[in-house]
């Protein structure tokens, strides 16, 4: 009995995951298409340049936060066109 109790517990649970995944994935594929604005870094701007670029236009919150994310893992912010789906 208790083992049936604990199985019908563990369905329950699954099936409100599932269903919790499936309005935040709904949210976000709405907000995604809802609309935004491509931001284009041009070929041979500064790190810092670019970073202040993406925050002004949305695409990121932080950009010395972008910074200390690109020094740490060693890489550099590439030059092309990036999306904001922030409003």
């Amino acid at each position: 009995m208790k083992f049936l109790l604990v199985l019908l517990l563990l369905v329950v649970l699954f099936c409100r995951g599932a269903a919790l995944d499936l309005v935040t994935a709904s949210r976000n594929r709405t907000r995604f298409c809802g609309g935004g604005r491509f931001v284009d870094v041009p070929r041979g701007a500064s790190s810092r340049h670019a970073a202040s670029l993406l925050k002004t236009n949305g695409v990121v919150r932080s950009a010395l936060a972008l910074r200390f994310i690109e020094a740490a893992s060693e890489g550099t912010l590439q030059a092309g066109e990036y999306f904001s789906i922030m409003p």
